[in-house]
């Protein structure tokens, strides 16, 4: 029998611009390339591989302080409380026919309940997309807000209620060991693979002079997402000081916050907004650095990958390398600024195969690739 597969994902949205989004199609396209059918169903599109995004408004979502309240009084889950509403199941089965289905791809834990009547028996793809515990632990130590303590809490506990309630013909897909490892343990009766983040890019064409007095350090990602700016205080107040004299930053996303764009401003770094894929690629090619200053972390982190695969040096924390394994000649991991500066000073050219090496990642990590054992396990 041939798989038609339904991939449920309430949370994200059309265009795309953050991580999980990029994840999702590329899981669509990786399906497709191994001959299985899909149709991937977001907060606001659907996708299909053959056919292309259609835009369908399926949902208005309230605010994230709304949506954080909410979730403190029912001592629920931030974002099953801000995305896995009755509206968009409604609107969900208006536009879709469960039956001409055989299998289901859930993307996140918590959008599960929100489909569990409608699994009917199939086979039942649950992509955990990275540690939610680890996430939300990070987050909370990250703030200061006691509202905010609270709501991680109780977002971690309905995610274990959740866990319990998977069918057992659930297969749980993870981006790291270490995830796969943790759930696991969690769920020992349940398949768990390993679907790493994957990438459909070429190592650039050419390279920026390291020579420059002043190299280009690149730092792309969702700047509404609180992990990213987060990301770039931590950059600001650590790093910054020891690389202002012989660097200068481009900040790449959409949707920067008011605070994000003022510490920009402030540092005097280089704003891009909303960038198209070509204007992507061509940022990458001017970069001599790609930079992942994370204060804390779960799962991996699409941008590592992308920056392997394109032959971009990279200077990381251990937060922003969590999940990897594979660390490529050119990949810098400290928390030091210090040897931030050091990498800095001390790259004047690319090794002589950085070619090779990114060549041989992109190939490794093509989503065709990395989907393969996943389309096994379904069908």
């Amino acid at each position: 029998m041939s798989t038609n597969l339904l991939a449920v994902a309430p949370s994200t949205s059309f265009p795309v611009r953050s991580g999980d989004a990029r994840r999702i199609m590329g899981i669509a396209d990786g399906l497709a390339a191994n001959g299985v059918p899909s149709t991937t169903v977001g907060r606001n599109f659907i996708y299909r591989p053959s056919q292309g995004v259609t835009v369908k408004v399926l949902q208005r979502t309230p605010s994230k302080l709304l949506s954080g309240f909410i979730a403190w009084l029912r001592r629920g889950h931030y974002v099953e409380v801000k995305h896995c509403t009755k509206k968009w199941r409604q609107n969900f089965l208006r536009h879709i026919k469960v039956d001409e289905y055989s299998a289901i791809y859930c993307h996140f834990i918590y959008t599960y309940p929100l489909i569990a009547d409608l699994v009917g028996g199939r086979p039942l793809v649950v992509d955990t997309q990275n540690s939610e515990f680890g996430w939300f632990q990070s987050l909370k130590k990250s703030s200061r807000n006691p509202m905010v303590h609270r709501v991680c809490d109780f977002s971690c506990q309905r995610i274990s209620q959740i866990l319990e309630t998977l069918p057992a013909n659930t297969t749980m897909a993870h981006v790291s060991d270490a995830d796969l490892k943790e759930y696991e343990a969690l769920r020992p009766d349940l398949r768990h693979v390993q679907t790493a983040n994957g990438v459909d890019v070429k190592p650039r064409k050419s390279i920026p002079d390291y020579r420059l007095p002043k190299k280009k350090l690149l730092f792309l990602g969702s700047l509404s997402a609180k992990m990213n700016c987060d990301a770039l205080k931590f950059f600001e107040s650590n790093f910054w000081h020891e690389l202002s004299d012989v660097t200068e930053l481009i900040v790449a996303g959409s949707n920067p916050s008011g605070a994000v764009q003022k510490m920009i401003r402030d540092n005097r770094w280089d704003l891009r907004q909303n960038l198209s894929d070509s204007e992507v690629e061509k940022l990458y090619e001017e970069a001599n650095f790609a930079i992942l200053p994370f204060e804390y972390g779960a799962g991996s982190k699409l941008k590592y990958v992308e920056a392997c695969a394109r032959g971009v040096p990279i200077l990381s924390t251990a937060a922003g390398a969590c999940g990897q394994s594979t660390f490529l000649s050119f990949v810098h991991v400290s928390d030091s600024s210090n040897q931030w500066r050091e990498q800095v000073l001390g790259r004047t050219s690319m090794e002589s195969d950085w070619q090779q090496q990114a060549g041989g990642f992109a190939a490794s990590h093509g989503w065709k690739a990395i989907m393969r054992e996943t389309v096994d396990l379904i069908k």
